[in-house]
């Protein structure tokens, strides 16, 4: 009896080792996913204040401009902005038209919200 019981007091302690590994792992899988989630976040916050700031930078641009001007104040390639304009219903030519005043606003309005 005694064996028995020594061997399962030594299959006890075993088990209790691995739950108590597994719990670790689980913890620290869990605790990864929080710091992913945590930098997801603050990634959002950072483009968020990015695209604020752009935005306002056009804004404080009450002007004609060209396209290519306006799509590099937005950081993004001007086909993005002639195919994104376009398909709000705004007739541009190409990348060197000069965009009115109220072209500009309607772009404002219509492409980048």
């Amino acid at each position: 009896d005694f064996d028995k019981d020594k061997k399962s007091i030594a299959e006890k302690i075993k088990e209790s080792m691995v739950n108590d590994d597994e719990e670790k792992d689980s913890k620290d899988k869990e605790d990864a996913q929080k710091s992913k989630d945590s930098i997801k976040e603050k990634n959002i916050q950072k483009t968020q204040e990015k695209l604020k700031e752009k935005i306002k930078n056009i804004e404080q641009k009450d002007e004609e401009m060209k396209v290519s001007d306006m799509a590099d104040l937005l950081n993004i390639d001007v086909d993005v902005l002639l195919k994104r304009a376009r398909e709000k219903g705004l007739d541009i030519k190409d990348a060197e038209s000069v965009l009115t005043v109220d072209q500009v606003d309607e772009i404002k309005k219509k492409v980048i919200f």
